[in-house]
């Protein structure tokens, strides 16, 4: 949170329909709970499935943390550590943002068509209904979530986040959560230049091959159990 559009290109991939994008990117939000809610959503996201017979969103959850669950040990920790040995002055958080923005902003550069289905995601979205459900899930106050589900979604629907410019100052907009505090408390960059320089080509060296390893992945995981349940083409 808030880097999502990677999530939307890998879901794409798969399927356009709005509700597995949707499933896709939902999980992140978790992360202005704390970080034992992201881990929650999969939980929130089978409960919301049995009571609402909403597969499609559950299979997006579930593609979510597969992609995760393959991407953040097999390139974000590794290039991380790379970065870590020539900036050591910038926390692991910094360095993870950036390389997650980074990954973003060229998926978003050869694939602009991911704003759309992000876009009919977000049409999809039950507010009402997801804050119903989540604060019963969670046993938090309706009113709380409600905007902490306005929240992520302004900021996950914003083009401008996705230029380094504007990386951590929207951030700004999370800072009484404590992922917002997290980023903006570790950010003393100098050089910041040559930083944002390095990330980029450290990103770009092979992540292009790290996608499409993703993406046989989920297709492996999901794929089988999944393609009678709902088209993997355009919906």
């Amino acid at each position: 949170m808030p880097y999502v559009l990677g999530h939307v290109y890998l879901a794409s991939r798969l399927s356009k329909n709005p509700q597995f994008i949707l499933g896709n990117v939902f999980p992140d939000i978790g992360h202005l709970i704390d970080k034992e809610t992201h881990a929650k959503m999969i939980g929130f996201a089978e409960a919301y499935y049995k009571f609402t017979g909403n597969r499609v969103f559950y299979d997006g959850v579930k593609n979510h943390f597969i992609i995760d669950g393959y991407m953040h040990p097999n390139f974000v920790f590794k290039k991380v550590s790379i970065l870590k040995e020539k900036f050591k002055n910038v926390d692991d958080i910094v360095l993870h943002a950036l390389i997650e923005a980074t990954m973003d902003m060229e998926i978003a550069k050869r694939h602009p068509e991911i704003y759309g289905y992000l876009s009919s995601a977000l049409k999809n979205f039950d507010k009402d209904g997801f804050t119903v459900y989540l604060s019963d899930y969670l046993y938090m106050d309706r009113k709380k979530i409600r905007v902490i589900i306005e929240d992520g979604f302004n900021v996950i629907n914003n083009r401008k986040i996705y230029s380094i410019r504007n990386l951590f100052t929207k951030v700004l907009s999370l800072r009484k959560y404590a992922i917002g505090r997290n980023y903006l408390g570790n950010i003393r960059i100098r050089h910041t230049r040559k930083l944002f320089k390095t990330v980029r080509e450290t990103v770009k060296e092979d992540y292009d091959e790290y996608l499409e390893k993703t993406v046989e992945l989920t297709k492996k995981r999901l794929s089988v159990k999944a393609k009678n349940r709902y088209t993997f083409e355009d919906v």
